[in-house]
């Protein structure tokens, strides 16, 4: 492993890619000849090795069969999709701490901010069925934390436009 100042941290679709490289390799492939093992384009393989992209399930699966890797690469794909759910919400959740207004639209879920704790604990847990009890609870109780925002002084105004279905 190389050593890696703190702003060069690897990201989990490097760590990925990383894996996959480190698999093609070990059978002494080009991108090219990946490609010829299986019906997925050299340009994406390289994206996905590059961590520019995170690979489709089916890819994935296509790619722990064809190195016999058991489910190593779908299994850090999981937490490469959360991961990147998680910095997203960070995202938003710093955002929406600060804000002047906040305005929602969605077609399908209840938005965060408007979330009972049972609502996003139902959510989350069909977004990941396998993350532990303990990681969902922590999400939730994060997420049910980003409502403080209706706490300060002068809270924002907050329009929140919901699909009929929702």
């Amino acid at each position: 492993m190389t050593e890696r100042e703190d702003d060069e941290r690897l990201t989990l679709p490097q760590v990925l890619g990383n894996e996959l490289k480190r698999q093609r390799e070990r059978r002494g492939w080009s991108l090219r000849d990946l490609k010829e093992q299986t019906t997925f384009d050299h340009a994406y393989l390289g994206r996905v090795e590059r961590g520019e992209q995170l690979p489709f399930e089916k890819m994935t699966q296509s790619l722990d069969e064809l190195f016999k890797t058991g489910s190593t690469l779908l299994e850090i794909l999981e937490v490469a999709k959360a991961g990147s759910i998680q910095g997203y919400a960070q995202k938003a959740a710093a955002q929406e701490a600060k804000a002047e207004r906040i305005q929602v639209f969605t077609s399908s879920t209840i938005p965060a901010l408007l979330q009972t704790e049972d609502y996003a604990t139902a959510f989350i847990r069909t977004e990941r069925p396998k993350a532990p009890t303990s990681d969902i609870a922590g999400t939730v109780a994060d997420r049910m934390a980003r409502k403080r925002v209706f706490s300060r002084d002068e809270p924002p105004p907050y329009w929140a436009i919901l699909d009929q279905g929702s």
